[in-house]
Formats: C-alpha cells, structure tokens, sequence
C-alpha cells in the first residue's frame, strides 16, 4: 500500500485497498437483495419449520441493516467525495 508511506495518495486510482471496499460493499448490497429474495420464497413455500423460517428472516434483516450501512457511509461507493 502506498498510503502508508504518503497519506495523500489515500485515494481510489491508487490503492487497491479501497477498490477491494468498494466492490465487497456492493456484493453485499446486492446479496441482500437476493436474501430477501429467498427469504420471501421460503415464507411462500413453507420450506422448513417456523423457526427455521424465523432464523432465515432474521438473518436477512441483519444482511439488510449492513448493506443500508454501505452505502450510507459512502462505504460502496465510486469515490470517497460523495
């Protein structure tokens, strides 16, 4: 990382670093899209039993409240000047 040695070069043209953010943020917002998804199909085909339902639904909201986190704080984003 060059950043390390020189702060001004903390950008996304440089380190690699925050490309690597950038792109895992947005995989989680679009992994929380499909989560819900599946999580509406397993309620719709009654797969498993209500508490495994439950678990599933509640393991998509948490996914949810991440992938809101991501962009919100300019985490998944194209720049940091946002």
């Amino acid at each position: 990382m060059l950043a390390v040695r020189d702060a001004s070069l903390l950008n996304n043209s440089v380190d690699p670093a925050l490309i690597t953010i950038y792109v895992l943020g947005w995989l989680d917002v679009i992994g929380a899209a499909v989560a819900v998804f599946i999580d509406v199909d397993f309620w719709r085909r009654w797969v498993g039993g209500t508490w495994t339902r439950l678990h599933q639904s509640g393991l998509v909201a948490t996914g949810l409240v991440i992938a809101y986190v991501f962009p919100i704080f300019h985490t998944a984003g194209t720049t940091l000047n946002c």
